[in-house]
């Protein structure tokens, strides 16, 4: 029928391949945490985003604090030594040194030194620090509500998964005792039909499921940051950052 074509059409798009090719349903994430605290506990290590926000806060910190150093007493300390010979005219063996010392001390003390601008850039660098305590503080708070939608939708999609292969087990059985009313002239075939599609539509309903699980274990991954080739154990060329970082950092400019 057409729904049949559009997707059909569909999937070849995405796919680039035929949907007549031999291809099977995607299994289920492996390697999943065993339990609620244990998904959580490795999500607020490994997140990247929340790795994100907590080094924004470092930097706004540390430039907070490179503000208020500009403000901080400057101490420069010089010390220096000089030696003099000097040697009479009218006898040139006689000779005299004299060492001198001196140490100098400068104290520097910041009040408006360019105009208070200064002051302008700690109140900015303070406020982008609250900014960033906040964000950090926001998103922890989402981050926990989303790990446990996340895990209750993984935990009853699986239940859906139980319960619509039950379903269409027993529309199965039914279908089955339809045709064999059928068959025996106890039911038309209006009945049949309609026991026939009873049983397809649980089988949609059952694959449809099995989709939203398998949607709701890379989820678990994705929160997890284990959604890299490298964790998934794909066959290709993964991205080495500290590789590409030396090869661009001695690469001849232009080169």
């Amino acid at each position: 029928n057409m729904e049949y074509l559009v997707r059909k059409s569909t999937f070849e798009n995405y796919f680039g391949k035929g949907s007549d090719e031999n291809i099977s349903m995607p299994e289920e994430a492996e390697n999943l945490p065993s339990s609620f605290d244990d998904f959580r506990s490795k999500a607020l290590v490994s997140n990247l985003d929340l790795k994100m926000i907590k080094s924004q806060l470092k930097s706004a910190k540390n430039n907070s604090r490179a503000e208020h150093g500009k403000l901080l007493p400057r101490v420069n300390a010089i010390a220096s030594q000089d030696l003099s010979i000097s040697e009479a005219i009218d006898s040139p063996s006689s000779r005299s040194k004299q060492k001198s010392y001196t140490t100098t001390l400068q104290v520097e003390i910041p009040i408006f030194e360019r105009g208070g601008s200064e002051y302008s850039r700690i109140r900015a660098a303070k406020a982008a620090h609250r900014k960033a305590v906040y964000d950090l503080d926001s998103y922890e708070k989402r981050l926990e509500t989303k790990l446990i939608q996340t895990w209750e939708n993984y935990n009853s999609s699986k239940q859906r998964v139980i319960f619509s292969k039950e379903s269409a087990d027993a529309y199965k059985l039914a279908m089955e005792g339809m045709k064999s009313k059928y068959d025996v002239g106890m039911s038309t075939i209006i009945d049949y039909l309609k026991s026939q599609k009873d049983y397809y539509d649980s089988l949609v309903r059952y694959i449809e499921s099995k989709e939203q699980l398998i949607k709701a274990s890379y989820q678990i991954k994705s929160d997890l940051a284990q959604l890299t080739a490298k964790d998934l154990g794909l066959s290709v060329k993964t991205f080495d950052p500290e590789a590409e970082l030396r090869k661009t950092k001695f690469k001849i400019i232009g080169f």
